[in-house]
């Protein structure tokens, strides 16, 4: 059996320390040796789904380990340059690592919380993306390049993935930064813009046509980025996995579906605002839910704004500003509320979005249609995009927008 992984207190795994807490006790506390033994069997079942838990965790990178062969990474080698992020899942850290071919490769790397190792459904999550990553190989996804495991200062074992480090952020925060800054200077053009929106339908499309299918579910502007903040030179990709379906249509089809069938899959997954109807109202959907969230995005990239953002000086709570959330995606789903499109835009991409988040899936574009569809536009949008003035490319991130104390610009 593999070695276990150490506990979260970075201490072998003692049950009796770990589960023989007051509020554990108390649960099924009462007179008698029965409920001393309902309340000992509670213990008990607790402590090994946590072990299990640790044994699957263990196991699955072993498993991950014999599939990527030489793709683990030294942690000796890697040294650390700054902070991108940070979430309950763990942190993103900017990485450069010297290989042994001499040159040195800046990385991204995920380190999963150690405080979620005994969560099953957190450790399926995330061995998950990282076999489902080492698969894919498109010019818009963003590319795995590895995984490996350190100890941290408290001597817990932390395991990380590695994939290309994206210099030019998300697509959310190029947003954020414009809405932040002159309202005359755009940070990148609707050429441009387009490009990117092409991008993220390719990248879509490749993941519909592996096989088995992958649906990606959490598609957002924070999941879309740049590979350079050079402006004109920045290609979009898509990336965090951590959620996406992968549909076995051989299975399928043996319950009676057909190919183009909507699965029974897990229902309300994503995020509120860039939901399709189908899943914020529990129902079977498929692959175009994820046409539907591109699209949304689409329309935040030429609107250069987000659909829904808390500004800090509204002076809404947090308690309030998901109440506006979750009214928007109810809106969503049961009003047939969509963002505006000015008369000023191009007809045909209106006509686009009004066709990507369609309330009916069947009447939705594939993303392979979205692709040529937006491809059709190139003419249109440069013509806009002349009409509307010359494009002016800032030098420089609004002073507003830096992250102080760091050398990334974190939204």
């Amino acid at each position: 059996m593999p070695e276990l992984l150490e506990s979260p207190t970075g201490k072998p795994g003692n049950l009796s320390e770990t589960y023989e807490t007051d509020e554990d006790t108390n649960v099924l506390a009462g007179d008698g040796d029965q409920s001393r033994s309902l309340s000992g069997q509670l213990l008990w079942t607790q402590a090994k789904e946590r072990v299990m838990a640790f044994v699957d965790f263990s196991m699955g990178f072993h498993t991950l380990r014999d599939m990527t062969g030489n793709h683990k990474l030294d942690p000796r080698k890697l040294k650390l340059i700054c902070r991108l992020g940070k979430g309950s899942f763990g942190v993103v850290d900017k990485y450069a690592y010297e290989a042994d071919d001499g040159h040195t490769y800046f990385l991204a790397i995920k380190t999963l919380n150690p405080d979620l190792y005994s969560d099953s459904r957190e450790v399926k999550e995330f061995l998950e993306e990282l076999k489902l990553m080492k698969k894919l190989d498109h010019g818009c996804i963003v590319d795995y390049k590895g995984f490996g495991t350190f100890n941290d200062k408290h001597g817990r074992k932390l395991v990380f993935v590695a994939q290309e480090c994206m210099e030019g952020g998300t697509v959310r925060k190029i947003i954020l930064n414009q809405m932040r800054s002159s309202v005359s200077v755009k940070l990148y053009s609707r050429t441009e813009g387009l490009t990117w929106s092409i991008q993220i339908m390719k990248g879509l499309a490749y993941l519909h046509s592996c096989r088995p299918k992958v649906i990606h579910r959490d598609l957002k502007p924070e999941n879309v980025l740049l590979d350079s903040p050079t402006p004109g030179k920045r290609h979009a990709k898509l990336a965090d996995f951590g959620l996406s379906s992968v549909v076995d249509l051989k299975k399928q089809r043996k319950k009676g579906g057909q190919q183009n069938d909507k699965y029974e899959l897990t229902g309300g997954t994503g995020s509120f605002t860039y939901m399709a109807p189908e899943v914020l109202k529990g129902e079977k959907y498929n692959e175009k839910v994820d046409v539907f969230s591109a699209s949304i995005i689409i329309w935040e990239i030429f609107n250069y704004r987000l659909r829904m953002h808390r500004d800090p000086q509204a002076g809404l709570t947090t308690a309030e500003y998901l109440d506006k959330v979750k009214q928007n995606a109810y809106d969503t789903a049961y009003q047939g509320k969509r963002p505006p499109l000015p008369s000023s835009w191009p007809l045909r991409l209106r006509e686009i979005l009004r066709k990507g988040w369609h309330a009916d899936a069947d009447k939705r574009p594939s993303c392979e249609e979205m692709v040529q569809m937006l491809k059709s536009l190139a003419g249109e949008v440069e013509h806009w995009e002349l009409e509307e003035g010359k494009f002016l490319s800032a030098t420089a991130v609004p002073e507003a927008s830096r992250r102080k104390g760091g050398c990334c610009v974190i939204c």
